[in-house]
Formats: C-alpha cells, structure tokens, sequence
C-alpha cells in the first residue's frame, strides 16, 4: 500500500539509525516520515539507508532532528507564529535546518506546528448529542457553565489572535526564498486545541493571500476529529475547503475518550470518508504511538486497505510505500 510511517514509533528505542530504519522495513515499510524527536546520532545510520535505495523519506516533521541544546523533541518549543521576535527567529532557523535536510534525503515536504496562543486555559467538555428526555438540573448547569467558558475563551481569542497570524504571516514570508530555492514545501498543520493557529478559518485565508506553491496545509485525521468531537470545526467541510493546498495526511485513529495516535481500527474514525483524498501523489503518513506492537501496526494496514482501496492499488514512485 502507498503509506509511510513516521519514525515517531521506533526512533526513540533505537541508539543506531541503522537498526531503526531495519526495523521500520521489517514491519513492511520502505517509506517513511522523520519525526521531529529524532536524535541526531540516528542520522548517519538513516543516511546510510538512504543512500542505499532501500528507504525513502517523503517527509521531515520540524524541527529535526532533535535541536542540540534541547532536551528531547518537541514540534512547539518554538514557534513561527509566536509574536515574540527572539522565540520566532529561533523558529525560522530550526524550520530552515529542517528545510536544509529535507533538500539532502529528497523529500518533498516539511510539517510545522505553526503555534498557538498564549491564553487562559479551560477545560471544556465535548458537546452531547441532543437528550431524548430533559436533561437534569446538573447536566443543564454543565451545559451552561460549559458554553460560558467557550464565549470567554472565544472573546479572548478573536482579541489576541490577529498578533500571532501576523507574527506567521513575517515568519512565512522570511522562509519562502528558502522554500524555492531548496525545492521543499512548507505545510502547515492542523492542530487539536482551541488556542491553536491557524485555525480552518484562518488557514483558508493565509494560503488565499500567499497563493505561493510551496505553502500547503498538512491535514492530521486524528487532530481533526478531536476537533470535531469538541465543536471546534467540521473536519470534512475544511479538508473541501482547503483541499487545493493539501500536501499530506498524518494518519491516526481517536478513541471515544478522545485518545489519540492509535492504530487505524482501534477507535472510531471513519477512514472511508477520507478516500477521495488519499489518491496519488498525496503522501500517508502513520503517525502511531511509540512502541505499538507491529501486530497492531498491521492490523491498521488492513483497515486503510479496506477504507481505502483506491489509494492500495495506485502506486506512486515518489512515495512507494508499503508493499502490496
């Protein structure tokens, strides 16, 4: 099947890049995705892989490597977006390594969180379905707190978020130079929580006004059902809507308890719904939790498969994927 994994699910039991990326074939992938908590002492033995023929990379998750200095990977250490200039300058360059070393193993893409606002946090509950019978006075109270919480949050978001789309909007505009000179795409994704940016809106809106084609957006399946399951945005009417400067899909399945990163089949993610975007040359990426059996790995492989037949028998030399 034409589908990568992140290296997110073995890169940190591994002190040999070459005994990662063996492990990675042997599961049955031959393409993968660098995930931003790759150490880099695992590079020379990846490189060498590469180099070999036998893997390829369709994608750098940054920042990676692992920056030196840092304790361990972290794709929002710091951010494009943060208003602060010394916090998004040390963002551009960790992008612009990234970018520099997505050049060298041939991928196409790079994917950025690209941050989110600094702002009170609160809890909020998903919505519930419409009761059969009045709900009780405790649960009407839940509700009403619950929305209270969400025109707050909403009031100070729409107030501080214009400060952080700018501050992207500078940082994405030092970077395209890059972008078209290394040959590399920048692609933004889509992140969970409620302070996050861009959201749909203003990620619709951003890629709008850049029209550049270096600059695309990065749907995480997983991401977006959280969001969904929240009342934040409807997955499907954005993924239409942004569909022109898709670029990739991390793939993952959302427990009800909103668990995320599980194998496809393991929570209630209807993948079929996905399958008119899945078709050559957009890259798959499994982005599974760290130490999942290969069992379990296999077994989401066969849930895609029946989801997604299409995108099983169409091959794409660029991104080849796991074998049929």
């Amino acid at each position: 099947m034409r589908l990568a994994l992140s290296t997110r699910w073995n890169a940190s039991r591994h002190a040999s890049g070459e005994a990662m990326c063996d492990e990675i074939l042997s599961a049955g992938f031959n393409t993968i995705e660098i995930g931003y908590d790759l150490h880099p002492g695992l590079l020379p033995g990846l490189q060498k892989r590469v180099q070999e023929g036998i893997l390829h990379i369709c994608s750098l998750h940054a920042p990676c490597p692992i920056p030196l200095g840092l304790p361990s990977g972290n794709p929002e250490y710091f951010t494009l977006a943060d208003p602060r200039d010394s916090e998004s300058s040390f963002a551009i360059r960790l992008v612009q390594d990234t970018l520099r070393f997505a050049a060298e193993f041939g991928a196409s893409a790079i994917v950025v969180h690209a941050g989110r606002i600094s702002m009170p946090h609160m809890r909020l509950l998903p919505p519930s379905p419409r009761p059969s019978s009045p709900p009780s006075l405790a649960n009407r109270f839940a509700q009403w707190l619950d929305q209270r919480r969400r025109n707050r949050l909403q009031t100070i978001r729409s107030r501080l978020a214009p400060r952080w789309i700018d501050s992207l909007k500078r940082s994405l505009e030092i970077l395209l130079p890059d972008l078209e000179s290394l040959g590399v795409t920048l692609a933004i994704e889509n992140l969970p929580s409620f302070e996050s940016v861009p959201s749909e809106s203003e990620m619709y809106d951003l890629l709008a006004t850049f029209q550049h084609p270096r600059l695309r957006y990065w749907h995480d399946i997983g991401h977006g059902v959280y969001r969904e399951k929240m009342g934040f945005a409807s997955q499907r009417e954005w993924l239409e809507r942004l569909a022109p400067w898709l670029a990739g899909f991390h793939i993952h399945d959302v427990s009800p308890s909103l668990e995320d990163h599980l194998e496809p089949g393991a929570g209630t993610v209807p993948f079929a719904d996905f399958a008119p975007w899945t078709l050559p040359p957009i890259p798959l990426v499994l982005e599974v939790q760290p130490g999942l059996s290969t069992d379990r790995l296999h077994a989401g492989i066969q849930t895609l498969r029946a989801a997604w037949p299409a995108a099983d028998h169409s091959r794409s030399d660029s991104h080849p994927g796991v074998p049929p």
